[in-house]
């Protein structure tokens, strides 16, 4: 008895134009000879296919738990390791190849949404970069202002002062800064 296929293959084994963008290098394009390799790629390695603009992106599941750097970043997402921009057609559910126009138009835009690699050696690190994770009290060698303890001990200082002399003065607002009262008349 013949074994038959409970999923019957990708009829579009065509090629398909698509754009290939590494972490860190600018978006190329690149020609897919076979179609049933990308899907069976996608199911294999639990890849996930996020919605841009009008075509999707394959990438890394952002629960991979393989260390990747950033390579894009879209609104309330990022995307990390390498991605391959696909045109899918979502009445046939086939991979289509992009068109000469969205090529040029989401290069650009892969481009100017792509993580900024900084190098950064340890010299400048310790120099420029101060790696503060909280607001610390004292010398503050980073910042030209006044130490922000100083800053608040004035502040108190200057608190208590106004109270004291509202108490001194009985909570009476109408003396004067001589300590003579100013007598009310209720007549």
């Amino acid at each position: 008895m013949k074994k038959k296929n409970i999923i019957p293959k990708a009829e579009n084994t065509n090629s398909i134009r698509v754009l290939y963008k590494k972490v860190g290098q600018t978006p190329k394009v690149k020609i897919i000879n076979n179609i049933y390799k990308l899907k069976k790629a996608i199911i294999q390695k639990k890849l996930d296919i996020v919605p841009y603009e009008k075509l999707f992106i394959i990438c890394h599941s952002n629960k991979s738990k393989l260390p990747m750097r950033p390579n894009i970043f879209l609104p309330l997402r990022r995307i990390i390791g390498d991605l391959v921009v696909v045109n899918i057609d979502k009445k046939s559910r086939e991979f289509q190849s992009i068109s000469q126009e969205d090529i040029i138009w989401f290069s650009k835009d892969l481009t100017s949404k792509s993580a900024k690699i900084v190098k950064i050696n340890s010299q400048q690190r310790k120099s420029n970069f101060p790696f503060i994770y909280e607001r610390g009290v004292g010398n503050n060698k980073y910042n030209d202002s006044p130490p922000f303890d100083k800053l608040l001990m004035s502040m108190l200082i200057n608190i208590q002062l106004a109270l004291a002399t509202v108490l001194k003065n009985n909570g009476d607002d109408n003396n004067d800064k001589k300590g003579t009262t100013k007598k009310n008349t209720w007549t």
